[in-house]
């Protein structure tokens, strides 16, 4: 148990290293802070990011957004998920839509998007539009995976709809929901912040680095995309560390 758990902790530590040692590698054969800044300045331009203002501004709006995203993206894709398990036939009806959704180009639903709307509802609608399909596959494979010896015993003894939605489904599926939670709140940030980049949404992430491109600024570049990297790490690790104790609960 020792052993398994220090190599967990000491593998993740030896990775991000080579990866700095990588970086650092590169950025010295460029000799270029304009193409690649080194880790160092890069670093000192992260600690002068987050002593600004403008930054926790940007953050706040973009984070709101993401969550925003997710949180339409979530009740919708698990209200299609129980539909389709408490009545399998309306799956039909479900299918096209979803592979639609799947197969739209992100940059063309972006440039719509800035046509029907503005530029801070875009990157909402465009994250829904991503994180939609992958919630619902997630919850859809789950729910097929119950047992039905279970959904029959609830059944025979005349559970209705909500009650097997309730004690049946929802238990089963609570792994494929909390890994649901982690990684679409992780994903939608990227998500979120790109279409920021595009849609060049105010008061945002996305703006701050497309305003360091305008200004050349590649080591503020660095340093944004560190953060949002270090964010989405820390919002799924915390995620599912809290899922780990729900599972020990349940």
């Amino acid at each position: 148990m020792k052993k398994r758990l220090l190599i967990n902790l000491i593998f993740p530590f030896v990775s991000l290293a080579v990866l700095f040692v990588i970086w650092g590698v590169a950025a010295r054969t460029t000799d270029s802070e304009l193409i690649l800044p080194s880790p160092l300045s890069s670093a000192k331009r992260l600690g002068e990011v987050f002593g600004s203002r403008e930054f926790y501004v940007s953050f706040w709006f973009t984070t709101k957004r993401t969550f925003m995203a997710f949180g339409i993206s979530f009740v919708c894709a698990f209200l299609t998920a129980m539909i389709t398990a408490v009545l399998p036939s309306s799956e039909g009806l479900f299918k096209p839509i979803l592979y639609i959704i799947r197969c739209l180009p992100t940059m063309a639903v972006v440039l719509l998007f800035i046509i029907w709307t503005d530029s801070n509802i875009t990157p909402v609608l465009v994250t829904v539009l991503v994180l939609f399909p992958m919630i619902y596959s997630s919850f859809a494979v789950s729910l097929k995976a119950v047992d039905k010896d279970l959904v029959e015993t609830a059944k025979v003894f005349g559970a209705s709809k909500m009650q097997m939605i309730k004690i049946v489904y929802v238990p089963q599926i609570l792994p494929a929901l909390v890994d649901a939670v982690a990684s679409g709140i992780s994903l939608g940030l990227k998500v979120v912040v790109s279409a920021e980049v595009l849609a060049q949404s105010f008061n945002s992430i996305g703006w701050l680095m497309q305003e360091s491109r305008f200004m050349f600024d590649t080591a503020k570049l660095m340093a944004l995309t560190i953060a949002v990297v270090a964010i989405c790490m820390a919002v799924e690790a915390i995620i599912r560390g809290l899922g780990k104790r729900l599972y020990s609960w349940r």
